[in-house]
């Protein structure tokens, strides 16, 4: 739980989660020894990236431990805050390949340390986002890979705080061409 792994030994307060359907964001939000933490979930469909943005109230007091598992599946550290995890699924027919798959997840921060250990470790930063990029074979082919690297190095060379206000905005504009479309009433 991004630093507060034990929610109940440390003297969390006010947690909320919430969906704001109208914008495709969802929220977790709460207090521990006095300082209240957000996090905010939204996914860039045209950059093919699933975006958690971690915030508190305080500068430094970002920290927290990330990883990806899957049972039967490798898991790499890349280096630069980025973690890659791939396998293949079954197919549940014997003699048959299953659908490869591979994910490539990125931290990047403003101020703080990074470091790497079984995944990426954050310490004292003010802001973090964990970018999550994924492909498969069954939709990009033998390319999988090198189409989720891709997504992921195109995000990475324009990170800023700046751009990632821009992408939720660009997110939420894109998702209301379908949101908006249906009115329900009754």
């Amino acid at each position: 739980d991004y630093g507060h792994s034990e929610l109940e030994e440390q003297n969390v307060e006010h947690y909320l989660r919430w969906l704001d359907l109208q914008n495709a964001t969802a929220f977790a939000e709460y207090e521990s020894e006095g300082v209240k933490y957000t996090r905010r979930y939204y996914v860039d469909r045209k950059a093919d990236v699933m975006v958690i943005e971690l915030s508190a109230d305080r500068k430094g007091c970002i920290s927290f431990d990330a990883e990806l598992y899957r049972p039967q599946a490798d898991t790499e550290i890349i280096g630069n805050g980025i973690i890659r995890l791939s396998g293949e699924l079954e197919s549940g027919v014997k003699g048959v390949s299953g659908v490869k798959y591979c994910a490539y997840t990125a931290v990047i921060t403003e101020k703080g340390e990074v470091s790497h250990n079984d995944g990426i470790s954050v310490k004292c930063a003010d802001k973090a986002w964990i970018i999550t990029s994924s492909a498969t074979s069954y939709l990009e082919g033998e390319n999988y890979d090198e189409v989720a690297r891709e997504h992921l190095k195109k995000i990475m060379e324009r990170a800023s705080a700046r751009r990632f206000r821009q992408m939720h905005r660009a997110s939420v504009k894109d998702f209301k061409g379908f949101y908006d479309r249906v009115e329900l009433h009754m």
